[in-house]
């Protein structure tokens, strides 16, 4: 069961450079889908949405909270490791020959200030 997540990473890296990046192209509540972010960047959408919640030191993805926490979905493990390893993968940029704009909007849910301190560490090299 371990490898359907690596599998669906193999496929969404393989078929990047298939994928035409929408320059306008939003994808709300993207963790709402099955695969959150490999989804949009397999449809080629070029911003994408994540509702956080800081509790403890983690950021969990979830519209609501308590409830919605769940260990297997935090930012790191949804968004930014994947997106780290896309980059990595792609000469620095998340669609192959792309030189436009990729946002992550992070839709902070719980203290801003809190949130931001916990979130700029996770966000470096």
């Amino acid at each position: 069961m371990k490898a359907l997540p690596l599998l669906v990473l193999l496929f969404a890296y393989a078929t990047a450079a298939q994928v035409k990046p929408l320059a306008n192209a939003h994808a709300h509540n993207d963790y709402e889908h099955a695969s959150p972010l490999l989804d949009a960047l397999a449809q080629g959408f070029t911003s994408v949405e994540a509702d956080v919640h800081l509790a403890g030191n983690e950021l969990y993805v979830s519209h609501d909270a308590p409830r919605g926490l769940d260990s297997a979905r935090t930012l790191k493990m949804l968004y930014l490791n994947p997106l780290r390893e896309r980059v990595r993968q792609n000469a620095k940029r998340v669609y192959p020959g792309y030189d436009g704009v990729f946002r992550l909007m992070v839709d902070f849910k719980t203290n801003g200030e809190a949130t931001c301190a916990t979130l700029r560490p996770a966000t470096g090299p």
